[in-house]
C-alpha cells in the first residue's frame, strides 16, 4: 500500500515532465509566423510587464552579467516552436536583456537525441526570432535531462571561455514545453545577485588589501523555481510527498521543490554541480542540490509562475507510474549509500 501510494504521488509529481521514459503523444500544431504566436496563460500581467521594465540598476547593484538559457528537449518538435517565440520575445524586449542588440543573451537548446524534428525546428525558429542568438546542439542518442544540461553547460563555458576571468555569465534552466514564467526571471536574477553580493563582501573582509579578489560572478550560487501555488491542490499534496521522501533520504536540500525545471545559476556553479553527474535523467536535480549542499554552494528558493502544460506525462497507466516511481526512488537511495560510502565523491 506505501508504494502504491508514493507510485500515485510521483506520477502526479511528474505529470508537468518531458518523458524520457516513454515517448511524447504528438498534438496538432497552430502555424504561426514572427509576430502572431501564441503566449501561455500567466498570472499578474500587470506585474509581469513591470518586472520586464526593470533596468540592470534596479536589480543589481553587481557588474552586468551575461545569460545563457539551456533549453533541453527531446521529442518536442510540437510544443518548442511556441516556447521559444514567447520567450525570445520577452527577452528581446527587456531592459535588462534585450539591450545591445541581444549582446547580452542567448538561448542554447540541446537536442537530446530526439527522433523527431526538434532540431529542425529550431534552425526553423533561429531564422524568425530577432533580437535573440538561438543555438542547438544534437545529441546522437537520448542521453537524460540532467546529461543534457550538462552538455549545454559545458558548450556555454567554451564558447566564452577567453572572456569568463573578465566577465559575468550566468545560466538559466528552462524546460521546452515552456510551463516556467519566463518574467520570473528578473525576480531570480536578483536573488542570485544578493547570493553573490554576500560571498562578495565576506571575501574582501576575509583578503587583505593588497590581494586580488576575483570577479564577483564566479562565485558559486544557485537560486531554484517554486511552483507552490501555481498548480492543481492534487500536485501541491503529491509534491509535498515526494519532497517528504527526498527529505528522509537526503536531508534539508534547502529548497522546497526539488524537481522544479526553472534553475538560475552562475556557470561556476553549473560547472560543478553538473560535471560528470551519476544520476543523468529524472532525479538528477537530487543529485545537484546533494552536491551543492555538501559543497557549502548557496542555494535559495524563489516562487515562480508555473503552469503544468498537456502532454507532458512520464506515464500513461498504473503500471508505467509504478515502475517509473521505483526507478525513481531506487536511483535516490542508491545516490544516497554510494555518497556515504565514498563510491561517489563531490569534487569541485
Amino acid at each position: 500500500m506505501i508504494f502504491l501510494a508514493v507510485a500515485i504521488t510521483v506520477w502526479n509529481l511528474l505529470a508537468s515532465s518531458t518523458s524520457a521514459f516513454a515517448p511524447i503523444q504528438k498534438t496538432a500544431i497552430t502555424k504561426y509566423d514572427n509576430h502572431s504566436y501564441q503566449q501561455p496563460s500567466t498570472l499578474f500581467v500587470e506585474a509581469r510587464e513591470n518586472i520586464k521594465s526593470l533596468s540592470w540598476q534596479a536589480i543589481s547593484d553587481l557588474p552586468p552579467v551575461h545569460l545563457t538559457l539551456i533549453m533541453p528537449a527531446y521529442n518536442e518538435e510540437f510544443r518548442i516552436r511556441e516556447t521559444l517565440f514567447h520567450y525570445g520575445n520577452y527577452i528581446s524586449s527587456s531592459e535588462v536583456w534585450g539591450r545591445d542588440h541581444g549582446a547580452w543573451c542567448d538561448i542554447v537548446v540541446v537536442d537530446d537525441g530526439s527522433t523527431d524534428g526538434t532540431a529542425n525546428m529550431v534552425l526553423e525558429c533561429d531564422q524568425l526570432i530577432k533580437g535573440v542568438h538561438l543555438h542547438c546542439i544534437s545529441l546522437e542518442k537520448n542521453e537524460g535531462k540532467g546529461s543534457a544540461v550538462a552538455r549545454g553547460i559545458d558548450f556555454v563555458y567554451q564558447r566564452h571561455m577567453e572572456r569568463s576571468e573578465d566577465s559575468g555569465f550566468v545560466i538559466l534552466v528552462a524546460d521546452a514545453d515552456g510551463s516556467g514564467d519566463i518574467a520570473y526571471l528578473n525576480t531570480m536574477m536578483s536573488q542570485l545577485s544578493q547570493s553573490v553580493e554576500r560571498f562578495t563582501v565576506n571575501e574582501r573582509k576575509l583578503s587583505s588589501a593588497t590581494s586580488s579578489i576575483a570577479h564577483p560572478w564566479k562565485t558559486k550560487a544557485v537560486v531554484v523555481g517554486n511552483r507552490a501555488g501555481n498548480t492543481s491542490p492534487s500536485r501541491i499534496i503529491t509534491r509535498w510527498g515526494f519532497q517528504t521522501l527526498v527529505k528522509i533520504i537526503c536531508g534539508n536540500l534547502q529548497v522546497n521543490d526539488t524537481q522544479c525545471g526553472f534553475k538560475l545559476m552562475t556557470i561556476d556553479a553549473g560547472l560543478t554541480l553538473y560535471s560528470n553527474l551519476n544520476l543523468k535523467r529524472w532525479t538528477h536535480d537530487v543529485e545537484v542540490l546533494f552536491r551543492a549542499k555538501q559543497l557549502n554552494i548557496p542555494v535559495t528558493e524563489v516562487n515562480i509562475g508555473w503552469e503544468d502544460k498537456e502532454g507532458s506525462k512520464l506515464a500513461s497507466n498504473v503500471s508505467e507510474t509504478i515502475t517509473v516511481s521505483g526507478k525513481m526512488l531506487a536511483e535516490i537511495t542508491k545516490m544516497r549509500l554510494r555518497y556515504l560510502m565514498k563510491r561517489w565523491i563531490v569534487v569541485e
